[in-house]
């Protein structure tokens, strides 16, 4: 299998790549989430924290992500190094690829891609005024 992806109303949302990349197709990832009241539970993926059914992370069918934590991406991950882990992601050999940890963030060995622009690169530098792609 190439990917997994997260899907809603006939469409690919979210996509897992076994490079290791996590890509956002349609929505955007908002970071520090912290009023869930808006979201029904009928969300294509709700993350809860196991210990405490806390949710950490929801899936919107419009593909937003948002996240309790934050994003980091070029990890090396193992599913024991976290707590409570909430969604993993592994490879046939089993390697975790990436991850919604207990506290909500979302960890990926490869990039985490949204609408084709790496994220990490566009939270920290988007409004730089030498960016080309403002």
């Amino acid at each position: 299998m190439p990917h997994a992806g997260i899907c809603a109303g006939g469409a690919e949302q979210v996509r897992f790549v076994r490079n290791g990349n996590v890509i956002v197709l349609k929505g955007n990832i908002h970071e520090g989430t912290t009023a869930w009241g808006g979201f029904s539970g009928d969300e294509p993926l709700v993350v809860y924290n196991g210990c405490d059914e806390e949710k950490v992370a929801v899936i919107t069918e419009d593909g937003d992500v948002y996240l309790k934590g934050a994003v980091t991406d070029g990890q090396s991950l193992t599913a024991d190094s976290f707590r409570q882990v909430g969604l993993t992601v592994k490879n046939a050999s089993d390697e975790v690829l990436s991850m919604i940890d207990g506290d909500g963030n979302l960890k990926a060995s490869g990039e985490v891609i949204v609408q084709g622009v790496p994220y990490l690169l566009d939270r920290d530098h988007g409004d730089d005024p030498y960016s080309t792609y403002n």
